[in-house]
């Protein structure tokens, strides 16, 4: 409400007058959100308003040591990126060419002979699907992955001429900023990446090296890498961001002070295991007496006391409450990285087929967003169109527009196989899901999988062998149907002669 001041005011200079009733409007809404409050309890909490990349930049390279070295000395982190890349690529999320044309058929053969051998990686160490692997890996404990297109010779082992690297996210020149417009293009650089004039991506900034290699000088040796060349694989959590934050950053500090928790956990059973004692003198000792006293406790070890000693043994604090606490920690790292806690430990102590159904339901939410909207975006089909264009630079391929690829991430194993394969059989029966969509989920191809169905179906006929699993032989008793008796004319009857 309006003050007699206020109305002078506004009376003086109406734009003053608006200025202060809207901040008295932006005090009393503020004071709607208790999160927004200036009290007490609520005085030392003060979070910058900073962008994405402002906010990461400083934090980054940081980030990722501690989270490297997490993974590598702490059991859960390893555990928790393991977990998280199985769930996601497991042994691999498989393409096929769309379409049933000349071009989609060789497509297929030639990623057959390319991406499930290691001509297919730059350091002819994995496959397609193991570089699925280190994909994931890098991004859960260093926030991204550099996919680097290199082109060779066609060769005999290669004919398609076409290799995969993998970078870690450091070779990202993230110190490396200049002016907007500074470029010739009306572009600028921004932590290592550059943008034309209208703000999208067109190179990165690259070391020659990685930047922890103790043989070079960090900054020296930089390389230009258009887009077209490499894809920057992370989950964007915010729009704006364009470098990825380890995934571990949320539970970095939970994960080192559980670890240092369970170290003076250990130190303290090693206390109360040693049973140590101490000697007192009851009377004053004599210095000429060279009896020798006991200064170590060994396991069965029986010792005489010299006339005027006693000993007293200590006792250690009990270990209480830690099973409770370790729970209650590692369910809060599993709720940081969208795991579940069996996932995390592999603990199976505490679940039964509802809870394990619950859980595993609510992970898979984000196996999905990460499969489909990070991993085989970013990753699988810009490397199948990569591949699709060295197959016809080599002259591997018939003419024709580009295919494209349909992608099949592997089957999720069944908590009760047996009733999810009877409601499974039911959706499709009852028409609430099809044949293929059934068997895409559980990891394969239709189109591949109907194929080898028929062939396996025409073999057994070949063989005769009957099978349970045939469904033409009847409901599961493996013998075929037993065929209708014809029915045999009845016997005409002498008067239906004369009748007729």
């Amino acid at each position: 409400m309006a003050t007699f001041l206020d109305r002078i005011i506004s009376y003086v200079s109406p734009s003053w007058g608006f200025k202060r009733e809207r901040a008295r409007a932006a005090i009393t809404l503020t004071r709607n959100y208790e999160a927004a409050s200036t009290a007490t309890r609520v005085s030392g909490w003060n979070p910058s308003g900073t962008s994405a990349d402002a906010e990461i930049a400083p934090a980054l390279v940081r980030l990722r040591n501690r989270s490297r070295d997490l993974c590598r000395n702490n059991e859960f982190a390893k555990k928790a990126r393991n977990s998280i890349s199985a769930y996601i690529v497991g042994y691999g999320i498989v393409p096929k060419a769309k379409g049933d044309s000349a071009r989609a058929r060789r497509l297929t053969e030639l990623w057959k002979e390319w991406g499930e051998r290691l001509v297919c990686d730059f350091d002819d160490s994995n496959n397609f699907y193991g570089l699925q692997t280190l994909v994931c890996n890098s991004i859960v404990e260093s926030g991204a992955c550099l996919v680097k297109k290199v082109m060779r010779q066609p060769s005999k082992n290669n004919p398609v001429g076409l290799e995969i690297q993998l970078l870690e996210p450091d070779y990202i020149e993230i110190e490396f900023t200049t002016l907007r417009k500074f470029l010739p293009s009306g572009g600028w650089i921004k932590q290592g990446i550059e943008y034309d004039a209208e703000g999208k991506r067109v190179a990165y900034m690259l070391y020659k090296e990685h930047p922890g290699e103790s043989t070079i000088i960090r900054g020296i040796g930089q390389v230009r890498i258009p887009t077209t060349e490499l894809s920057h694989v992370f989950w964007k959590e915010r729009p704006g961001q364009k470098h990825g934050v380890p995934w571990l950053s949320t539970v970095a500090m939970r994960l080192k002070d559980f670890g240092d928790y369970e170290d003076a956990q250990l130190v303290r059973q090693k206390i109360a295991a040693c049973f140590a004692g101490f000697i007192r003198d009851i009377e004053i000792p004599d210095v000429t007496d060279p009896t020798t006293l006991m200064e170590k406790i060994e396991p069965g070890r029986l010792e005489i006391l010299p006339p005027g000693k006693d000993i007293t043994f200590a006792s250690p604090p009990p270990v209480t409450g830690y099973a409770e606490y370790s729970r209650s920690q590692k369910q809060a790292i599993a709720a940081g990285l969208d795991i579940t806690y069996e996932a995390l430990t592999s603990d199976l102590s505490n679940v039964n087929f509802s809870s394990a159904r619950i859980g595993q339901g609510d992970m898979y939410l984000h196996i999905d967003q990460w499969q489909w909207q990070m991993i085989i975006p970013h990753f699988c089909e810009v490397v199948w169109d990569w591949f699709e264009m060295a197959c016809e630079l080599a002259g591997l391929l018939p003419k024709g527009d580009s295919v494209g690829a349909s992608w099949t991430p592997p089957k999720r194993e069944f908590v009760s196989p047996v009733d999810e394969t009877l409601a499974i059989k039911d959706q499709v029966r009852s028409g609430f899901k099809t044949l293929s969509e059934a068997v895409r989920e559980y990891g394969y191809d239709p189109e591949t999988h109907f194929e080898e169905y028929a062939a396996d179906l025409a073999k057994l006929d070949e063989l005769g062998i009957k099978l349970d699993t045939d469904p033409r032989q009847g409901p599961g008793n493996g013998a075929s149907m037993p065929k209708k008796e014809e029915e045999k004319p009845k016997p005409k009857k002498e008067n239906d002669d004369e009748d007729s």
